[in-house]
């Protein structure tokens, strides 16, 4: 459990409570002094009022839709909440910390969190795989004692900072997702965290819409080594193309050590066979003149790749590696980035894989490949555009092209006008008369025909950016299965 001091928070924040002091007196917000907080430990932060529970801190942040200040009302100085404004909320009856930038607040708590942990620190990014390799290293490291993780896909300049807050003060491990759009953000957060270990998964287009060159994406990743200390170790993918550039920057950075995770000769940790099941894959691993064998319940085999940088952490900690192997034993596809699901409509037999939390050119191919290698009849693709690629958007869709065709679907539904351009693409190259392509506007428009093809086929994947929509259909269909499918 994580644990602040009222007082604590004030100096941090350099700001001062307003509202009821010990005894418990109705605000008054207009009120300039400051007042005595009450005596209570906050032992959690959060930024949906939703979330917060007894002992809480709500950071009342703007949105795009909503003012937190708006539901700062709402909390109860009886269940020991309070909250950091940027102005005294009059309605409200509890203690307010009043700041000039509620958002910096909260950086400035993260850092503080940051500091005073004894446990070591572990920052991941990457264009693709971050979430899934932190949730397979928090299940590794949580055999070896108690582990923190961000939740979800809490990587942003809001979500990193709330996680790295909320780490329990007791932590061996303490791990922090770092994503980005723009150049300076994932420098920002690594400052916040000061990490000990930094991983970087793979470096492809998933941001072009923000940047002009892959180059520039390599680098704004590489920030993540801005935040080493004294010392650190990296660990990178060493078959990426911008391995000796990540490098580079690393050691720059001050990193003591580099470890290599890859398939390639050289790797310090290198993947020698993959050998792949219903059941998931059986990893064949040479780490550090150690022979390890790891049984994986993730199918795509991109994750037995990104296994190995999890080992490469234990290594990193000097935990033992075989140990470290069998804690990640077992591990699962995650719902919206790989995991299948079987559905029976009217006694027909379906499976679905959900890869719907988000795409890029790189994560599609991988999906790709992965849907062709996978024997079945009756097969389905459903795709929604791919966003954030700027000027390449048109050209990372029709360049799917090829990896569709290698598939071999029998039904194909794209979705977003995007798709519709590679739909075009299909048509004039005359693919339309072995592919049955749909194009939809919208992923709404498009559940009814999923749901009807999901009763023909054998084999599902569905596949898209989070903002276009495919999800919903996933979403769709999963609920069908837990009603037992239909009919």
């Amino acid at each position: 459990m994580s644990s602040w001091q009222m007082q604590d928070i004030a100096r941090i924040c350099q700001a001062n409570w307003q509202g009821p002091g010990t005894s418990g007196q109705t605000a008054m917000a207009a009120r300039p002094d400051p007042v005595s907080p009450p005596q209570i430990v906050i032992n959690h932060l959060a930024i949906d009022h939703r979330q917060l529970g007894d002992n809480g801190l709500f950071i009342a942040l703007p949105g795009s839709r909503h003012d937190g200040h708006e539901f700062v009302p709402e909390l109860s100085a009886g269940r020991g909440q309070a909250a950091i404004v940027s102005h005294a909320v009059a309605e409200a009856d509890i203690a307010q910390l009043v700041v000039a930038d509620p958002l910096k607040a909260l950086h400035h708590l993260a850092r503080s969190k940051a500091d005073q942990l004894p446990a070591a620190k572990i920052a991941i990014t990457g264009s693709v795989g971050k979430t899934g390799t932190k949730e397979m290293l928090a299940r590794c490291l949580s055999g070896f004692g108690t582990t923190h993780a961000s939740p979800g896909n809490f990587n942003n300049h809001i979500g990193a900072p709330l996680s790295i807050a909320n780490a329990p003060d007791a932590a061996r491990f303490v791990i922090a997702e770092m994503g980005m759009n723009r150049a300076g953000e994932i420098g920002l957060l690594a400052n916040l965290f000061n990490p000990h270990i930094a991983v970087i998964t793979k470096i492809a287009a998933s941001h072009a819409g923000f940047f002009s060159r892959l180059e520039d994406i390599a680098d704004a990743k590489a920030e993540i080594f801005s935040g080493f200390a004294t010392g650190g170790t990296a660990i990178l993918p060493g078959d990426d193309a911008f391995f000796a550039r990540l490098a580079g920057t690393a050691r720059m950075a001050g990193a003591d050590r580099i470890l290599r995770f890859g398939e390639s000769e050289g790797c310090d940790i290198q993947l020698c066979r993959q050998t792949r099941s219903s059941l998931g894959q059986t990893l064949l691993i040479k780490a550090f003149g150690q022979q390890l064998e790891l049984e994986l319940g993730m199918q795509a085999p991109h994750w037995g790749v990104n296994a190995l940088a999890v080992l490469g952490v234990a290594a990193a900690l000097e935990l033992d590696l075989h140990a470290a192997a069998q804690h990640l034993s077992g591990m699962a596809d995650l719902p919206g980035r790989g995991a299948r699901f079987d559905l029976v409509i009217e006694g027909h037999y379906c499976r679905v894989i959900d890869d719907a939390y988000n795409a890029g050119p790189a994560s599609m191919q991988a999906a790709l490949a992965d849907f062709a290698s996978l024997p079945a009849k009756g097969r389905v693709l459903i795709l929604s555009d791919m966003l954030e690629l700027g000027n390449l958007a048109e050209t990372a869709h029709t360049a799917l092209q090829t990896a569709i065709e290698q598939a071999q679907p029998d039904h194909l539904l794209l979705i977003g006008p995007l798709m519709a351009g590679l739909a075009d693409r299909l048509a004039r190259d005359g693919q339309e008369n072995s592919i049955n392509t749909e194009t939809y506007e919208n992923a709404e428009q498009a559940i009814g025909r999923a749901r009807e093809l999901a009763g023909q086929a054998g084999l599902m994947l569905i596949k898209g950016s989070n903002g276009s929509g495919a999800h919903l259909i996933a979403a769709d269909l999963r609920r069908l299965a837990g009603k037992g499918g239909a009919g």
